[in-house]
């Protein structure tokens, strides 16, 4: 058996992660000394989260992986996030950190604090709601790279403009209004893009969706596509 000390730090796999392939660890130090057979309870800190956008917010419900808890209606916390209808919404990989598109004007907004959100109550406490850019055009997918959620690739809809994809590089440290963000169209077709993803093993290597099929780009070697 093995003996731990008062003060020890542990390394504890979350019970929402899928190991091995995609664990998610956090740290716990040890109030007390543990002996061979003995045991202590830890709470988890984290929790399933699932997001609905309606037509004027999103709201959001714990327990969404819970198969014996039924999420009731007045489980549901609204955000009451200012900007219009949202369009489509993302997560950063630790749920700590949501992307929204918002409206046809293209707001990309961040919500910050989810880990802490549990109840209806505390949502103006432990909220915040950052725009990081306004595109102009309606944004109809966010990719989030899963190794830093620093950067986001954004897809833009409509037509008979410039720009339809872009690389946010600042997502999670950005103020108001100050997101980075560079313009990838390179030499491709200008039309509506429809969403993203980007390679959790290579996050140079991003696919698109379009009207006229799947594109791929692979940003360190650029121009893209």
């Amino acid at each position: 058996g093995v003996t731990y000390d008062a003060g020890d730090v542990l390394d504890i796999i979350a019970n929402v992660s899928k190991p091995p392939q995609f664990p998610i660890n956090f740290e716990y130090t040890l109030p007390v000394s543990l002996a061979p057979g003995d045991s202590i309870k830890i709470q988890d800190p984290y929790q399933s989260l699932v997001a609905l956008g309606t037509e004027t917010d999103v709201v959001v419900a714990r327990n969404a992986i819970n198969l014996n808890v039924n999420i009731e209606p007045n489980d549901w916390m609204e955000l009451n996030l200012p900007g219009g209808s949202p369009t489509c919404i993302e997560f950063s990989k630790d749920g700590k950190h949501m992307f929204v598109g918002q409206g046809t004007n293209g707001i990309l907004r961040r919500v910050d604090g989810l880990e802490k959100l549990y109840d209806k109550d505390s949502v103006s406490a432990v909220i915040t709601k950052t725009p990081l850019h306004t595109f102009g055009q309606t944004i109809t997918g966010i990719a989030v790279n899963e190794n830093d959620p620093e950067t986001l690739i954004v897809t833009l809809g409509n037509y008979n403009n410039a720009d339809y994809v872009y690389l946010i590089t600042n997502a999670v440290s950005a103020g108001s209004g100050a997101a980075n963000e560079i313009s990838i169209q390179g030499n491709l077709v200008r039309m509506p893009v429809y969403d993203a993803e980007i390679d959790y093993l290579n996050p140079n290597i991003v696919l698109i969706g379009t009207e006229f099929g799947v594109w791929s780009t692979n940003l360190s070697q650029g121009p893209p596509y």
